[in-house]
């Protein structure tokens, strides 16, 4: 094993161990000054001085600081008003803080969306369009060398899944193989939460995982950025369309910044540095959700949790 593959094995296995609860606990909290753009990665301001935004773990977290810091600095500027980039392990702490007000906004996933609107009020502001879409899928997907073909042949096989919250990485994958008539723990032998997805698509790569539960967009994303990754995988299975990870805001942020920052994201592409940010982002626009955009995830999940129970 080379070197390289050694340290990325061991990559794996750290992300894989975070099941243990290792990782959970403390921020990681950037904080921008709109009137200097400096970028400090330091402790909390006080709430009163900043708000605060955090970033769900679809990527894994090196990625997700470098792709929406720059967002961060956007908002700052535009709302004129300190900005706190917020990152934690799991959904659940992300949407913990938004239940509380810790934090007064969030990118999260759909299912964390979902049982976070469900729960405790959790409110839409805006969802990203991506390529003229609001929706993904759920891919699963295997080695390229891999014998297995379809779902049917992953039973006693050990499976990644990305969050005890994620739709395409535990919701839909549950939901599915309920459908052909099997119990998840009983189907694989193993089920393993990496916590962002391409963690996810790594751990079936090192052979960790015989498959793995991905957002389609992030699998696309990461076939984009690195080519050579289109001969280690094969997708198997792909679910209908669900609504895309929205914008979100706490229930007990006041309405008058709530509507402030909607505005500042809805009119990102229509201002030179907002159409820039959107660019390294990979997204055409931040718009509106409409009407009955997560209705058919929202009847999964319920699904899926009364099942559980």
């Amino acid at each position: 094993m080379s070197k390289v593959t050694t340290c990325r094995f061991a990559a794996v296995l750290l992300t894989v161990f975070c099941l243990s609860g290792c990782w959970r606990g403390r921020d990681t909290v950037v904080s921008v000054d709109p009137r200097t753009d400096d970028v400090v990665a330091a402790a909390s301001a006080k709430p009163e001085q900043a708000i605060r935004f955090a970033v769900a773990p679809v990527l894994s977290p090196e990625k997700s600081f470098s792709a929406y810091r720059l967002l961060t600095q956007y908002l700052a500027h535009r709302l004129k008003t300190p900005v706190e980039l917020v990152q934690r392990k799991t959904y659940i702490e992300v949407n913990e803080m938004l239940r509380t007000g810790t934090i007064q906004f969030a990118l999260v996933c759909t299912g964390a969306y979902v049982v976070g609107d469900r729960e405790f009020g959790l409110r839409l502001v805006a969802v990203p369009r991506y390529r003229g879409m609001l929706t993904y899928r759920s891919f699963v997907i295997v080695r390229r060398d891999s014998s297995i073909q379809n779902i049917e042949d992953l039973r006693g096989r050990r499976i990644a899944l990305t969050d005890p919250l994620s739709n395409s990485g535990y919701f839909y994958p549950m939901y599915l193989i309920r459908s052909i008539g099997e119990k998840p723990n009983s189907f694989f032998s193993r089920m393993l939460f990496t916590y962002s997805h391409d963690s996810s698509m790594l751990a079936v790569e090192e052979g960790i995982a015989d498959a793995a539960a991905v957002d389609s967009l992030i699998f696309e994303y990461e076939l984009a950025r690195d080519p050579e990754q289109q001969n280690k995988f094969r997708v198997i299975h792909r679910s209908p369309p669900y609504g895309i990870n929205p914008v979100v805001a706490s229930p007990v942020a006041p309405e008058g910044l709530t509507a402030n920052f909607r505005n500042v994201l809805l009119e990102m592409s229509s201002a030179d540095e907002g159409r820039r940010v959107l660019q390294l982002l990979r997204i055409d626009e931040f718009t509106e959700p409409p009407a009955g955009l997560y209705d058919s995830v929202r009847r999964m999940i319920l699904t899926v949790a009364s099942q559980d129970r």
